[in-house]
């Protein structure tokens, strides 16, 4: 009978576990995704269509990368159409979203303990006129350790 109980209550707190997990993954997806609609409208060195710029179409388009990197990391990828071709190199649209996602994190005092910002693009590329981001909100050491990963593998290469 205690065996049936002890396990019983294991699965409980599994499951308990896995609903607070998916409850902060939701809550970061959000503060994630404002983010990015927020700083993409803000952009001078290209333009996205102002249709796939409303808050209810990135929320429901953005995904998290956690699937191969594990649920604890804070992730999130997003496609947009640029409206014109752009000969901006992509080093240059990252260096701009990303002091775009600084001043939000700053204006809305979002911090981070485990890496220099709370908000930073970890992976940017144009395909076809499209832009493809992924980025990071630094919440815990799963995500920082995310990062500096995919760093390293982008010194390897």
């Amino acid at each position: 009978m205690d065996r049936h109980i002890s396990f019983n209550s294991a699965v409980f707190a599994s499951f308990f576990q896995t609903k607070i997990k998916r409850k902060k993954l939701k809550k970061n997806k959000t503060v994630t995704d404002l983010a990015v609609v927020n700083c993409l409208h803000q952009m001078s060195l290209i333009k996205v269509e102002n249709s796939e710029l409303f808050p209810q179409k990135v929320f429901s388009m953005s995904q998290p990368v956690a699937s191969f990197w594990g649920q604890e990391v804070n992730v999130f990828s997003y496609c947009f159409t640029l409206t014109a071709k752009s000969a901006v190199t992509i080093k240059k649209i990252r260096a701009e979203l990303n002091s775009l996602l600084k001043n939000y994190e700053q204006q809305r005092q979002l911090t981070t303990k485990y890496y220099q910002q709370a908000l930073i693009v970890s992976d940017c590329w144009l395909e076809n006129n499209q832009l493809n981001i992924d980025v990071a909100y630094v919440t815990n050491q799963a995500t920082a350790n995310y990062l500096i990963d995919v760093r390293r593998a982008e010194k390897d290469h």
